[in-house]
């Protein structure tokens, strides 16, 4: 006269099948943007190998070697664009050597003195006695920090960008502030996934390869959500005695 209902909670089972459904798009995706990275790759250096003695020439009018420059820097740009594809295909593998911090900040502040052309720039260093060393890939690190540095720049092309260096324990900080609207809420748990962009342009592409950089080397990189007056993106790295 009776019924037994049994009642079966599927909840956690469907969100583990929607979890591993994304994770498979996005290994098609990373699949797919590897082999085309690949195929582009040949083609772009022969162009920048043509173009730069062009851009070098002296006998260009000044218009012409403006437009060289632009354009020999749009490639530059797509390679870079190209070599972060292929880091995130293929882990973000590092050669690691023996960086000294002083030496890395200059550089940072150098190169970045040159992407952003002059405007609100400013470096603190509370580690101008640091006289430790981090261990890594030169070129992939400032090309992460680089990269930070851009975003901000793209969003706030008229504001200002601090950058402080300071010692932590056993770890260098680097803390890359802007004064522009920030990351919004909803967008906090998804600006490191992989091809998730808020920028019609973007590609989705540099903060997950920033992020998979800095766990190569040891370290961490990560959106502070309690600064509130625009955005702060904190980079660790592991520092050791020279």
């Amino acid at each position: 006269p009776g019924q037994i209902l049994m009642l079966k909670d599927v909840t956690e089972t469907r969100r583990l099948q929607e979890q591993l459904t994304h994770h498979r798009r996005l290994s098609a995706k990373t699949e797919m943007a590897a082999a085309l990275a690949h195929q582009i790759r040949t083609p772009l250096a022969a162009a920048l190998l043509s173009l730069g003695p062009v851009a070098r020439a002296r006998e260009l009018a000044p218009a012409q070697a403006r437009g060289a420059q632009r354009a020999l820097e749009s490639m530059r740009q797509l390679e870079r664009l190209v070599e972060n594809m292929l880091s995130f295909a293929r882990g973000a593998v590092v050669d690691p050597q023996p960086i000294a911090i002083d030496a890395l900040l200059a550089r940072l502040t150098r190169d970045v003195r040159a992407l952003i052309d002059g405007g609100g720039f400013k470096v603190a260093f509370d580690c101008a006695d640091d006289t430790r060393v981090v261990h890594g890939n030169a070129d992939a690190l400032v090309s992460i920090m680089l990269n930070l540095v851009s975003n901000a720049r793209q969003i706030v092309p008229d504001g200002a960008m601090v950058i402080v260096a300071r010692r932590v324990g056993d770890f260098l900080s680097l803390r890359f502030i802007d004064n522009g609207p920030g990351v919004a809420a909803h967008d906090r748990e998804r600006i490191f996934e992989p091809f998730f962009t808020t920028r019609g342009g973007g590609t989705g592409l540099g903060l997950s390869v920033a992020q998979a950089i800095a766990r190569a080397h040891g370290g961490e990189l990560a959106s502070d959500p309690d600064y509130t007056a625009g955005a702060c993106f904190e980079l660790t790295l592991p520092a050791r005695a020279a």
